[in-house]
């Protein structure tokens, strides 16, 4: 394949069958989530995995880190400093996008009772790594009084 520039590039990457595609039951989202929040003017909207050739475990780029998606740009926009993480799998997806988190220069967290790993070992180890790359784990509860603490999300309008 070719990356950046039309480079060509070598990448170690383990490509899943397809799953959580757009307009399936398996990309939507939890129906617990409140619509307050879903239609919310800051809410962020991603696609990710565009490439079939190509991973995207993380939020914020490919696994090459070739592409990135929109998310540090908006993130920016908001002047948001703190990312809380969650969802699956924790030993992929989760673990890129707050390995990513924290090399943006966010203060990261990961909450622990709202992940799931793929395998327990993989999650085990994602776990130990995270920390080790100073990502901070919380529970549901104590992230939400964490979140509560920050001011989140001050647009600058017409600026």
């Amino acid at each position: 394949p070719t990356g950046a520039g039309g480079r060509w590039w070598r990448l170690h990457q383990r490509l899943w069958p397809e799953h959580c595609l757009q307009g399936s039951p398996d990309s939507d989202l939890h129906p617990g989530l409140p619509q307050s929040l879903l239609q919310h003017s800051n809410t962020i909207r991603l696609r990710k995995g565009q490439d079939p050739h190509l991973d995207a475990y993380s939020a914020f780029f490919d696994n090459g880190h070739f592409r990135s998606t929109p998310l540090h740009r908006h993130l920016q926009l908001l002047n948001v400093t703190d990312v809380f993480v969650c969802g699956l799998a924790l030993d992929y997806c989760i673990k890129y996008t707050a390995e990513d988190a924290v090399g943006l220069g966010y203060t990261t967290h990961l909450i622990v009772d709202a992940v799931q790993p793929v395998s327990e070992q993989g999650g085990s180890a994602a776990l130990a790594e995270l920390q080790a790359h100073g990502v901070k784990l919380l529970t549901v509860e104590e992230a939400a009084r964490k979140m509560n603490t920050i001011s989140c999300c001050s647009t600058q309008q017409g600026h």
